[in-house]
């Protein structure tokens, strides 16, 4: 069995660990640290089940990418997603950037599709960033309070962004309900893809259920400390074949403003699952709602 945290990297870890131990073994490198300059034959692979996002869909949706990797191939530095909720701030998950610089990421914007290197003149903007702020009580252990918020270098001012707005979905959406999840992830458990921004739609599941089918593949935290905590909701489908994956992690998950036309309500970050898409195993997102107050304090702080 796989455990996968939902950036670009795969960890086939034996289940006769504890969960922590798990995790552990898996934050040993951050994230960028696995990232390598690769071929165009080998780009960085997408979200399962899902489609190409029509150009222009989703103005918010930015990619993280490792500094080293040379402008004009951001598709081979791609590690992680993220979301725009202020022109020079982006919403990620904390697992994204764990004991790492500014200076080692930055962000690709206003563009759907990820510059390969083929010469075309990139249609986005790449920006570094001045800080990262994760939240204060991330565990890498359980994945709980996995959020964090990058402040950019600089605004991003150019018409095909515009940032997502975060709320609270608990009082509006029920289990059942439709939500879309993006990202630049795998497209299956292990495979590859294009570097096209890929959007799924997936169903909200109970916390009961979820917690059940986890629970029969990892150990109880101490304590009972439950494996989905409530800053934590599952979403994806009974019979699985649709999901995120490696790659989407610190991605968006919510659903269209009623009140805008091209707006996007954020209610979660892509966080962690088991495999990918498979049956009863559900992608596991950090509830953004529980964070409104902390989103609030750290953009004005900073």
């Amino acid at each position: 069995m796989t455990i996968y945290l939902r950036n670009s990297r795969l960890f086939p870890l034996c289940l006769a660990l504890t969960f922590q131990a798990q995790i552990a073994t898996a934050q040993q490198d951050r994230p960028i640290d696995r990232i390598k300059v690769q071929t165009a034959e080998m780009p960085t692979p997408k979200i399962v089940g899902g489609e190409p996002a029509e150009p222009g869909a989703f103005p918010f949706q930015v990619a993280l990418i490792a500094s080293h990797v040379a402008e004009g191939s951001e598709a081979f530095g791609q590690f992680c997603g993220g979301s725009l909720v202020a022109k020079d701030w982006v919403l990620t998950a904390a697992h994204c950037v764990p004991a790492t610089a500014p200076e080692e990421v930055q962000i690709y914007a206003g563009s759907q599709t990820l510059p390969t290197g083929n010469g075309a003149a990139p249609a986005g903007v790449r920006v570094g960033l001045e800080r990262i702020v994760s939240h204060q009580e991330y565990d890498a252990a359980t994945k709980d309070n996995d959020i964090a918020l990058l402040k950019l270098e600089r605004p991003i001012e150019i018409q095909t962004t515009q940032p997502a707005t975060v709320d609270n979905f608990s009082t509006a959406l029920a289990d059942g309900a439709e939500v879309t999840v993006i990202g630049w992830g795998h497209t299956s458990e292990g495979g590859q893809s294009t570097p096209v921004l890929q959007e799924v739609s997936v169903a909200l599941q109970p916390r009961d259920t979820c917690e059940e089918n986890y629970g029969q593949f990892l150990n109880t935290l101490p304590g009972g400390a439950p494996i989905i905590t409530d800053n934590m909701f599952c979403a994806g489908r009974p019979q699985g074949g649709v999901d995120s994956c490696q790659g989407d992690s610190g991605g968006f998950i919510g659903i269209k403003s009623d009140n805008n036309g091209d707006g996007w309500i954020q209610f979660g970050i892509v966080s962690w699952g088991i495999g990918c898409a498979r049956p009863e195993l559900f992608g596991v997102y950090t509830n953004v709602a529980n964070y409104i107050d902390w989103l609030t304090e750290v953009q004005s702080n900073f």
